[in-house]
């Protein structure tokens, strides 16, 4: 079998949807039905960390989350006579939905590192600079990220803290939050190169035919 190259055209929310993707690396026996699913899983789990990214660097600049029905600004609260717990790294945050209680300096630091390589490791310019992504390399990543958030803290987050849901939520809670829409579900995808389908049941060398040298394609999945 030889070696292709998916240059998956995708979508991740924010600033950095646009010209957005990765690459993937596969065979031409590999069948179309296994590839489609290695691709998903590879998708979901970028939007997955671009969520872990979000929540753990609000965990390390302000904090856990309130309850819900605790969700307001620390000032307000004490203005109207609440009692506002301040431990020694205060800071108030200023969407006030996190308690203001990061963890100190260095164990942020270490949180803000994990997230960095995450985000670093999932990054468009992957494409650029000719790295193909697997999925064992993000899972890693990702529970190198729950390692710091374990260290800092021991006991748990809470439940409703997002940063909890996102390293370990499965993919059907993480349709609850801003990710909904851009997740996808690998039964009812479908892959595309230059308008033509890769047909599920067939080999990628049916599509693409039974090239000689490593190949590159651009695809979308659907």
């Amino acid at each position: 079998a030889n070696m292709v190259l998916i240059s998956l055209k995708s979508v991740l929310p924010g600033a950095q949807s646009a010209n957005d993707g990765f690459l993937f690396e596969t065979t031409t026996s590999t069948p179309v039905d296994e590839l489609i699913d290695s691709l998903v899983e590879i998708h979901n789990a970028r939007l997955r960390s671009c969520l872990i990214a979000d929540a753990v660097k609000g965990l390390a600049m302000y904090g856990v989350m309130k309850r819900p029905e605790d969700v307001g600004t620390d000032h307000v609260k004490e203005i109207t006579g609440g009692n506002v717990e301040r431990g020694d790294n205060y800071v108030e945050d200023p969407s006030g939905l996190r308690t203001g209680n990061p963890p100190d300096e260095k164990m942020a630091e270490i949180l803000n590192r994990e997230v960095r390589a995450l985000k670093e490791y999932i990054h468009k310019n992957q494409v650029q600079n000719q790295v193909a992504l697997t999925l064992p390399e993000i899972t890693g990543k990702i529970n190198n990220v729950r390692g710091a958030v374990t260290m800092a803290y021991p006991m748990g987050l809470p439940e409703w803290d997002l940063a909890h849901l996102a390293l370990d939520g499965s993919v059907d809670k993480l349709k609850g939050t801003y990710l909904g829409g851009s997740l996808i579900e690998a039964k009812n995808a479908s892959l595309w190169t230059c308008n033509k389908e890769f047909r599920r049941g067939q080999l990628v060398s049916d599509r693409l035919g039974s090239c000689n040298e490593k190949t590159k394609v651009v695809a979308k999945l659907t």
